[in-house]
Order: C-alpha cells, then sequence, then structure tokens
C-alpha cells in the first residue's frame, strides 16, 4: 500500500476510528522511542548531583556536600604528567582551529 493509498483509507474512516487510530499510532511511538536503560556509570553520575550522595570518607561534613557538581567532579581526569598549563591549552587551541578551517 502506498502512502497515498494509506492516506485515503484513513480519510475514509469514522471521527472515533481515526481517534482509536491516532492512540494506537502515539503508544507504538511512544514504546519505540523511550530511550535505553541507562549504564550503571550513567546512574553513578547522576547520583553525584544527589544531595544525600555521600562517597566514603570524601563528603562527610555537610559543608562539603554542599559543593556544586563540577567541584565535586574536580581532579576525575588523570593526565599522563603534568596538566598543560595555559600557554600549551592555547597552542592546542590554535592548532585545532588551523586545522579546522585550514
Amino acid at each position: 500500500m502506498t502512502h497515498e493509498q494509506l492516506l485515503d483509507e484513513i480519510k475514509q474512516l469514522l471521527p472515533e476510528e481515526k481517534k482509536a487510530l491516532l492512540d494506537e499510532i502515539f503508544r507504538i511511538v511512544r514504546e519505540e522511542s523511550r530511550p535505553s536503560a541507562p549504564s550503571a556509570f550513567a546512574g553513578q553520575l547522576r547520583e553525584i548531583d544527589k544531595p544525600e550522595f555521600v562517597a566514603r570518607d570524601e563528603f562527610q561534613n555537610s559543608q562539603k556536600l554542599s559543593l556544586s557538581l563540577s567541584q565535586r567532579l574536580y581532579g576525575i581526569l588523570k593526565f599522563n604528567g603534568d596538566p598543560p598549563n595555559d600557554e600549551e591549552v592555547k597552542d592546542l587551541i590554535a592548532d585545532y582551529l588551523v586545522r579546522k578551517y585550514s
């Protein structure tokens, strides 16, 4: 059945049949568009931002619990050697822009 034939068939339906069809289409689309189950890692990251989250000995006092998410995640990245200094970061950005716009 072509798209046009399908539309012609739908136009011939009674209003309550059209509504039932529309409801069924919405149900199917909702089921197909549901996100897959989040990974365990994603779940752990979501828990970090919750105020009741307490990471072992690190966040025992209430003052540290008031830290923002970015402050809690500080130090999560590990560098090979020292982190880049300001000049190295500027050079990396310049190199990236040259490659991007060349």
